[in-house]
């Protein structure tokens, strides 16, 4: 018989995808304001068009990305399986605050620095 609550090892592997995934959009969105930024007081492009902004925020992404995947992998030596669907529903619950956080964090920073 199935349990009525998903796995919570499940949920968080789910979890470390979705925060891997704001991480990367916040990042992006940091590289595409520093970008305009720079136009905007130089009228130029950052040197190497901010390369480095995108790298250093790639990195901690693989990481979190990595133990997604490592965690994933390990879950799947363990027989049975979990209701995809309401695990990625928890996931995202479990996650909302995180990730507002993170985009929040990164709004802040863009508008300090305008």
């Amino acid at each position: 018989m199935m349990s009525k609550n998903p796995s919570g090892i499940r949920v968080l592997a789910k979890s470390f995808h979705l925060l891997a995934g704001c991480w990367l959009l916040c990042v992006g969105w940091l590289w595409v304001a520093q970008i305009r930024l720079q136009f905007r007081r130089f009228d130029a492009p950052p040197e190497g068009y901010a390369v480095s902004t995108l790298i250093e925020g790639a990195l901690p992404t693989l990481a979190i990305e990595g133990m997604a995947v490592a965690l994933a992998m390990w879950i799947s030596t363990v027989p049975g399986s979990g209701e995809s669907r309401r695990e990625w529903h928890h996931a995202f619950w479990w996650t909302i605050v995180p990730n507002l956080l993170l985009l929040g964090t990164a709004y802040l920073m863009i508008l300090e620095a305008n």
